[in-house]
């Protein structure tokens, strides 16, 4: 039961199992109860009404005689509200009938009532007849009504109940006196009764007859007197004595024959009485042994479901959370990506800050910036032919050898024209070998600066004397250089928004960190390629484009993507979910490039715009100068 009731604890659906074994145990205790019980109220009923008869068995019969010929008589036997018998006698020739051998209950107690209607041929109204029958008193009475009023009725019970002489009253009805009536005994009777006829009729008087063969189970007095003649208390321990009338029959238990019938008591009382509380105490004990079988069933049937419960459970966490090596390569290529968007984002703010210094020219205390135009338009082409000359010059180009003289050193293969090749430059590589944030420049930096300066402002804007762009709105020149400067600043942002798609692919390209780069390579070289080749192909530390590039194609193409699918099916399901996510960040990446094309298209819109401001102005600026008079000399 310990064993029970700890899983009982834990699966609480179960702890309905007490309740129900409770519930059979009481059930079938109460059973056992109630059977003792029943028989124990049998025999105290008995004392208490001091005899216990009734019919073992019993017969009936019905006989008229002086009626009219033509009449009939309705009979009913009814016992406790029931129907037993019902049926019409009509009268012979002579006005005699005679119903024959009616079957009545066996063993019955309950009382008998025997209803009879006569019909005379021309009278109206019948005559109603009722003999009722107590087998337990073993009496019977008669009652009539619809007679002759005030004419004299006689009825014979026959030994020993004599003949009783009445008279009907004055609405014609008729009953047996409360104190007359007339024992039954054991065997054939008859109660006869001679009426007059019914009222309104000149018929004789006529008689009935109910005949009555019946068979009592013996009754047990209780008598009133106890030791020395004194009343006694009614009480099973009281003084027997056998009924003067009792005969033997076949019946269950019969004191009649004893000697004594205290004796006989004493014997009933320690063999049924005890019987009864011996038989109950024993259905206990068994009824006690099977709810404890039951219980027992129950307990190992809770008991096995529950174990089969936990195999269930386990077998599912073996199944469901087997190692995935598909889902560890899925952890392991992504582990760098967070770093590499964050440094993402800090080479393109670098990059677009050294665009913008370019064309406003900050310079402090003296000191350019590095954009290599602090002095204005001359001194940018100046110091861009330089560079061009030492290192992207190629003697080949320009009609073969047309830039030989301009070639001081020819550039190594690898970085000549390469400041104006973006493909090779910019769109070919996964990972470009920038790095802004570590103050270490490198040719890819450079090259990429260079290009930069080719792609946007290559012509860049005049420097307005600080006189020209001063604050004083009362000077005509000094207002005609602020909106000069203005229209520059204007410009600027334009571009600005251009600069920042050619900054952002540079960004996304620019080196990454190394967390992941290792197991990049691992999978690359199942590809058939040697470390120069990945080198070449991803860079050292990839970027973030090297690393989204891989994760959402490069590692589909393996083969061991397909075959890892024949996996557990909870963990195809995690490889689905992770594969969505995967897509999600793609998706990001394509939403933000559609804005920025949002706002390139915008621009573009702009910039076509102000051409039509631009000729709308003038033909306004000419339509007020023709209007307006001419001044007086």
């Amino acid at each position: 039961m310990a064993l029970w009731n700890r899983y009982l604890r834990r699966l609480p659906i179960r702890r309905i199992a007490p309740g129900l074994v409770g519930l059979v145990v009481v059930t079938l205790v109460s059973v056992g109860l109630t059977g003792a019980l029943a028989q124990y109220r049998f025999v105290q009923n008995a004392l208490k009404d001091r005899q216990v008869g009734g019919f073992i068995s019993s017969t009936a019969g019905f006989r008229g005689t002086g009626l009219a010929a033509g009449s009939h008589a309705a009979l009913s036997v009814i016992e406790n509200g029931k129907t037993l018998f019902s049926g019409d006698i009509p009268a012979d020739a002579k006005g005699n009938f005679v119903s024959g051998s009616i079957p009545l209950r066996v063993a019955g107690q309950h009382n008998l009532l025997v209803a009879m209607t006569v019909y005379l041929p021309g009278i109206p109204d019948p005559a109603d007849f009722s003999i009722a029958v107590n087998p337990v008193a073993r009496q019977v009475s008669m009652s009539g009504s619809g007679l002759r009023p005030e004419s004299a009725v006689k009825i014979n019970f026959g030994s020993p109940g004599g003949v009783i002489e009445t008279a009907t009253d004055w609405a014609g009805g008729f009953a047996t006196p409360p104190d007359a009536g007339a024992p039954m005994m054991e065997g054939s009777g008859s109660a006869c009764v001679d009426v007059p006829a019914p009222k309104k009729s000149g018929s004789p008087p006529f008689s009935l007859c109910f005949d009555l063969t019946s068979t009592f189970a013996p009754g047990l007095t209780l008598a009133a007197t106890g030791a020395g003649g004194k009343p006694a208390a009614e009480s099973p321990f009281s003084t027997w004595t056998p009924p003067g009338d009792c005969s033997p029959v076949d019946v269950d238990m019969s004191v009649c024959n004893t000697g004594s019938m205290n004796q006989a008591f004493q014997n009933a009382r320690e063999i049924i009485v005890r019987a009864f509380m011996m038989m109950t105490e024993q259905f206990t004990a068994n009824m006690m042994q099977q709810a404890e079988i039951v219980g027992t069933l129950i307990d190992a049937k809770i008991q096995m479901e529950t174990q089969r419960w936990f195999d269930e459970k386990r077998a599912e966490s073996h199944k469901d959370y087997q190692p995935s090596d598909q889902m560890c390569r899925f952890a392991t290529f992504t582990s760098g990506l967070n770093a590499a968007q964050q440094k993402t984002r800090i080479e393109i703010r670098a990059l677009n800050k050294y665009m913008m210094e370019r064309e406003t020219a900050p310079v402090a205390a003296g000191v350019s910036k590095g954009t290599g135009a602090p002095g204005g338009p001359g001194q940018d082409i100046r110091t861009r032919s330089e560079q061009f000359r030492d290192t992207y010059c190629s003697p080949a180009d320009n009609n073969a050898n047309g830039l030989a003289e301009m070639c001081r050193t020819p550039a190594t293969a690898d970085r000549q024209n390469k400041d104006i090749d973006f493909m090779r430059l910019v769109e070919m590589p996964l990972t470009i070998g920038t790095n802004y944030t570590d103050g270490v420049p490198t040719p890819d930096e450079t090259d990429i600066l260079t290009l930069s300066k080719y792609l946007y402002s290559n012509d860049i804007t005049q420097r307005p004397d600080n006189e020209l762009i001063a604050v004083n709105p009362g000077a005509s020149g000094q207002r005609e250089g602020v909106n000069t400067y203005q229209d520059s600043r204007s410009l600027n942002a334009a571009r600005s928004v251009a600069r920042n798609t050619f900054a952002r692919i540079v960004g996304e390209k620019s080196q990454g960190t190394n967390s992941s780069g290792q197991y990049m390579k691992s999978l690359l070289r199942e590809f058939a390629m040697n470390d120069t080749d990945i080198e070449s192909f991803m860079g050292t530390n990839p970027s973030y484009f090297a690393q989204m590039e891989f994760i959402t194609r490069k590692m589909f193409q393996h083969p061991n993507f397909f075959t890892n699918l024949y996996d557990t099916p909870v963990n195809v399901e995690r490889q689905g979910a992770t594969l969505q996510a995967i897509r999600l960040m793609h998706d990001r990446d394509r939403f933000e490039a559609s804005l920025r094309r949002e706002m390139l298209v915008a621009m573009l819109l702009e910039m076509k715009i102000r051409r039509a401001q631009d000729g709308l102005d003038q033909r306004i600026q000419g339509s007020i100068s023709t209007q307006l008079p001419s001044s007086t000399p």
